[in-house]
């Protein structure tokens, strides 16, 4: 597992600077950092976003990323939404995600809500590409 996809990497994120220093330390083609609001809307993603969805990030920005969850996962993606948002700790969530192509991907999210001046309760998420 790389070090990006740890809990300790995503427990420093606290402010905007370390979220962007995250978005562009985020190289690994098998991992996208993305930042949403409570809503679930994206709002910014690593580059890497395209090479695991097929989507560029400007065709996801202010998008819904319920709108890309394979139905049966939708459950499990609501409570551990649920479950970042009313207290601050850091989710863990397996899924599939709908790729630009039609087929689904199956990735595992790290997701934790910041709160806070200059942050306006945005939800940082870091994601890996599960190896089939």
């Amino acid at each position: 597992m790389s070090f990006l996809f740890s809990e300790a990497v995503l427990g420093k994120c606290e402010t905007t600077e370390e979220v962007e220093q995250l978005i562009r330390e985020c190289t690994d083609s098998n991992f996208f950092v993305s930042v949403h609001n409570e809503q679930g809307m994206y709002l910014k993603a690593s580059d890497t976003i395209k090479g695991i969805t097929g989507y560029p990030f400007s065709e996801l920005e202010n998008q819904s990323c319920y709108d890309y969850f394979h139905p049966e996962d939708l459950v499990a993606v609501l409570k551990s939404h649920a479950g970042v948002t009313i207290k601050p700790s850091i989710g863990v969530v397996n899924y599939r995600f709908e790729t630009k192509s039609g087929d689904f991907v199956q990735l595992e999210s790290l997701s934790k809500q910041l709160k806070g001046k200059g942050v306006e309760d945005k939800i940082v998420v870091i994601t890996r590409l599960v190896p089939k």
